[in-house]
């Protein structure tokens, strides 16, 4: 696939969010914040809902793979997210891709400084986990 098609796909996301509201409304709820460049990321759950939100105070790379990453789950199995999050981190660190959603965000692996972008939600959602297990 072209480049055009993967940032069109961002753009939407980002402009028409479907996972994107009030974490703090949620049970459980994470922030994990980028010090290299002040992006914010919030992830929300019931847990009993099925529903994964998130906020953001940050660039558009950043809200792009969170509201990739809220639409792509199942929640209902915490071993999906955790395995997700889990790959996606391990993805950009051995530069290869297991998560096939996250292909798109390829041309960032480019720019070093941007990879905490994409990454950024799945350390959230590892805080998250933590927190809905009782070690936050």
């Amino acid at each position: 696939m072209n480049d055009d098609i993967y940032q069109k796909q961002i753009l939407e996301w980002v402009n028409r969010p479907k996972c994107r509201g009030d974490v703090l409304q949620k049970t459980y709820h994470a922030e994990v914040k980028n010090p290299l460049c002040g992006d914010i990321m919030f992830l929300g759950t019931n847990f009993n809902d099925d529903s994964l939100i998130w906020d953001a105070q940050g660039c558009i790379i950043c809200m792009a793979a969170a509201e990739c990453f809220c639409q792509h789950h199942l929640l209902s199995e915490k071993q999906h997210i955790q395995t997700m999050a889990h790959n996606i981190l391990l993805d950009y660190q051995d530069n290869i891709f297991t998560e096939p959603r996250f292909k798109m965000f390829e041309s960032i692996k480019k720019i070093p400084s941007r990879i905490k972008c994409v990454t950024l939600v799945a350390h959230t959602a590892q805080k998250l986990l933590q927190n809905m297990n009782g070690n936050g």
